[in-house]
């Protein structure tokens, strides 16, 4: 998966990365596929922002609603913008649309797969 053309993620039921594209880690500000699997998608370097002024960071009942995480917690597809943070202060945070679909194992949820374009 991390030479997928496309940028995206797949995480498991407990949110660690199983699988990260190239792409993904670029713009997501991630660095190399190789040091995010088997952590937690949230605990990867991935600083999600609110759409305010200030730039804060989502609080934890906002985080919950983010794609990826909502598609396991609803086991139903989830689609929403996010900005994240940019990696240095001279470049601008990017905002992704992300697309999220529940990954079934046997009818439950075993993690999402998660698809980011650039807005």
């Amino acid at each position: 998966m991390s030479r997928a053309d496309e940028p995206c993620v797949l995480i498991d039921a407990d949110t660690r990365v199983v699988a990260i594209s190239t792409a993904g880690c670029e713009l997501l500000c991630l660095g190399e596929p190789d040091g995010l699997i088997g952590r937690p998608l949230l605990d990867g370097g991935l600083r999600l922002l609110d759409f305010t002024a200030n730039r804060g960071e989502l609080t934890e009942a906002e985080i919950d609603k983010i794609p990826p995480l909502l598609a396991l917690s609803s086991g139903r597809l989830a689609r929403g913008l996010l900005r994240v943070q940019a990696a240095s202060a001279n470049s601008s945070d990017a905002t992704v649309d992300a697309i999220s679909t529940p990954v079934l194992t046997d009818g439950t949820v075993a993690g999402s797969l998660t698809f980011f374009s650039e807005v």
